[in-house]
């Protein structure tokens, strides 16, 4: 597992800088379920307007939450994204492409080329839940939370960035996910379900350790409920492997499938 790991964590050094693919390659996020004050901007140059359900997301958009709201992306085609309240991010890159098949016997009896997605979202304060659907080592689900970068695979999680101190904290709920700090991805760790670790300015990842604190334990409650809402991955791991009930993260109503703005 740690090998994949790894291998998605050298494939983001290389692709990061890397030019932006042809638009038909372009894949998108929309906005499934909108909640409380929600605003949107279309490129890196546009202005904040008030999101709607059904809006569409593609490289350089970017979304926003106030108090006690939420929005819901569905990252095509499977993937799940919940921006909780109080948060910003700003998509990197969304890229659905074709790529060419190596092994010569997979390509003498199956397809020349295989779809690849990359998906990359900034985390500029706040948090966000992400739901990702098992991908092969050279699909990558990416969040950039500035002094901490976590890939995701085949899992759940929550991603807090903190906007007054920067510090990072990712709490697994499901699967397993790879964490480490830019430059440095030779020192991350590996985070499985039910587990929790922290990133602070100038540090790697702190050693992971079990996410049994009561205000963990709401947020995979929280997490499972996200997922479960949408017929994902159900019965989230933690300390004693039990899953069950409990407030949402903030002590708020989660309110799945709520379609409304303002």
């Amino acid at each position: 597992m740690r090998k994949w790991l790894l291998t998605l964590a050298a494939l983001v050094v290389v692709a990061w800088g890397a030019s932006a693919q042809a638009a038909s390659g372009d894949k998108v996020a929309q906005a499934i379920s909108l909640e409380g004050w929600v605003e949107a901007r279309q490129g890196a140059g546009g202005g904040w307007k008030a999101a709607e359900v059904n809006e569409k997301f593609m490289r350089e958009d970017a979304l926003k939450t106030g108090r006690a709201s939420q929005a819901d992306l569905k990252i095509v085609p499977q993937d799940y994204l919940r921006v909780n309240e109080e948060t910003e991010i700003e998509i990197i890159e969304l890229v659905d492409e074709k790529v060419e098949i190596k092994n010569p016997i997979a390509r003498l009896f199956g397809s020349k080329h295989r779809n690849r997605t990359i998906s990359r979202v900034r985390l500029l304060g706040g948090s966000i839940f992400t739901s990702v659907r098992k991908r092969s080592a050279e699909d990558q689900f990416i969040i950039d939370a500035g002094i901490a970068i976590v890939g995701v695979r085949g899992s759940s999680n929550s991603v807090h960035r903190n906007r007054q101190t920067g510090v990072v904290e990712v709490v697994q709920a499901t699967g397993k996910s790879f964490v480490w700090a830019p430059g440095r991805e030779e020192r991350g760790v590996e985070l499985e379900a039910g587990m929790t670790t922290t990133v602070e300015p100038g540090r790697d990842p702190e050693t992971p350790s079990a996410a049994s604190s009561p205000a963990h334990m709401t947020t995979i409650n929280a997490i499972t409920r996200f997922t479960s809402g949408y017929g994902l991955e159900k019965g989230a791991a933690k300390p004693g492997g039990a899953a069950g009930g409990g407030e949402t993260e903030g002590g708020e109503d989660e309110g799945e499938g709520s379609e409304g703005h303002h």
